[in-house]
């Protein structure tokens, strides 16, 4: 009596191979989607160096300061009293001056990092956020520069927690100081002479998406402050008192980093972030954006001055520690660049 063995019966050795194809086909896919995903991030963060173009007709684009140093990171700007601008750079030990034809000289020494600016021409005196490093960790506080350069630290906010990185910083007419806490979603006011800053406005949660202010500046025709929102993708108007705030402006996922206000022509600028590049934006009065320029590079302040733009290129992916696999860009020179708006129709 024979017995037969079934041919739909596969061998051990069969099961094997199965197993060992279907592992590899696993393998595959698997290493396929980690080798998409490091592409993907160091074409976001370490792509070549990309120069900031104009896209609208009439606008021209050039190159206004430019820093040959290694991480150098250009931050704040405002405008001074005598035509020319303050400048911060987060990795430099200081404030520069710069006159109207980019001649730099040193002004103040704060420290290690030094973020947004802000003149006060009420009371003559600067306005900057100083950090205790320069690493995407830094914890800051506000302080008072007199014209001689002389640094005053003003009291915290009371979160406890000091200014986090891109905290934004404005004045009104009063000679009040705004401060953004982009974590908290919160604005501070400081009154002039205050012993401690005050709570201004809270930004609202918007569809469950938790606020994150950042950019905010003065609009003298609607005698309101504008603030952004890039937790919702939002730009208010709030009132004097902090009482009320009305969208301007909502687009979901939008990044705005910087507010400008024409105050000739009432023309409202907005600089968004798209990973590390950026665009210069016309709010038009239809409510959609015209966009004006684009490969900027993590812009992260604006001045307007005489029809011309003048943004400043942080390149901040380069303070993103390296993890050895993604390499964030931060390659030299780093600029200031300068949109000529004055055939802008």
């Amino acid at each position: 009596m024979s017995t037969s063995v079934s041919s739909d019966s596969p061998s051990a050795r069969k099961r094997l191979l199965y197993f060992l194809g279907f592992a590899l086909v696993i393998i595959a896919i698997v290493g396929v989607t980690i080798y998409a995903i490091y592409n993907d991030l160091n074409s976001r963060f370490n792509g070549p160096r990309h120069e900031a173009k104009a896209v609208a007709p009439n606008v021209i684009v050039s190159q206004f300061l430019t820093f040959e140093e290694d991480r150098t990171f250009p931050m704040g700007l405002t405008a001074s009293p005598d035509g020319g601008f303050y400048l911060s750079r987060f990795n430099a030990s200081g404030i520069s001056k710069v006159n109207a034809e980019g001649k730099i000289e040193a002004f103040a020494v704060t420290g290690s990092a030094t973020g947004a600016l802000a003149f006060n021409a009420t009371d003559g005196n600067l306005y900057a956020v100083v950090y205790n490093e320069a690493t995407q960790n830094a914890v800051g506080s506000l302080v008072k520069i007199d014209s001689e350069g002389l640094a005053t630290e003003l009291p915290a906010i009371p979160n406890q927690n000091g200014l986090p990185l891109f905290a934004g910083l404005a004045l009104d007419p009063a000679g009040n100081v705004y401060v953004t806490d982009p974590i908290g979603g919160q604005v501070w006011r400081y009154p002039p002479n205050a012993a401690v800053p005050e709570l201004w406005w809270t930004a609202a949660t918007v569809s469950n998406q938790r606020a994150i202010v950042v950019a905010i500046t003065y609009d003298p025709t609607r005698e309101k402050m504008l603030v952004s929102d890039v937790g919702t993708g939002t730009v208010y108007a709030v009132a004097m008192d902090g009482s009320e705030a009305q969208p301007l402006y909502r687009q979901t996922g939008i990044d705005v980093r910087a507010i400008t206000v024409d105050e000739k022509t009432n023309r409202l600028f907005l600089t968004v972030w798209n990973n590390d590049n950026g665009a210069v934006n016309l709010l038009q009065a239809d409510g959609s954006l015209l966009l004006l320029a684009d490969d900027f590079r993590s812009p992260t302040a604006t001045v307007l001055l005489d029809d011309k733009l003048y943004v400043v290129n942080s390149d901040v992916p380069g303070l993103i520690q390296s993890s050895g696999l993604v390499q964030p860009r931060a390659k030299p020179p780093f600029t200031v660049d300068v949109l000529d708006l004055s055939n802008l129709q």
